[in-house]
């Protein structure tokens, strides 16, 4: 999950684009303490404790095999969040990017 800024909607916007953004190798440490990570559980369901507010976005890949074949597509949900909220989130299909 990151924050809902003009640096991450630029990458998002080349993720969009099937492109892969160059912020990882050069991500200034700064950025780097804005991300949260987070395994979903069982039922699918992301959750992130004491956010601070304002909006993110939550991004995943999503994998699974049919017929021996690895296939995969993406996540991704913009969320509104207050100040030191707890958030749980379950993605579905309406969230699957380039459908």
């Amino acid at each position: 999950m990151f924050p809902a800024t003009p640096f991450f909607e630029e990458a998002l916007d080349h993720l969009m684009a099937g492109r892969q953004p160059d912020v990882g190798r050069n991500l200034d440490p700064r950025y780097k303490s804005l991300l949260r990570q987070s395994r979903c559980d069982a039922q699918g369901i992301f959750a992130f404790r004491d956010l601070p507010a304002g909006d993110w976005y939550l991004v995943t890949d999503n994998f699974w095999t049919v017929g021996g074949t690895r296939k995969r597509d993406g996540l991704l949900r913009r969320v509104a969040v207050g100040e030191g909220q707890d958030l749980q989130v379950l993605l579905t299909e309406t969230d699957r990017v380039g459908r």
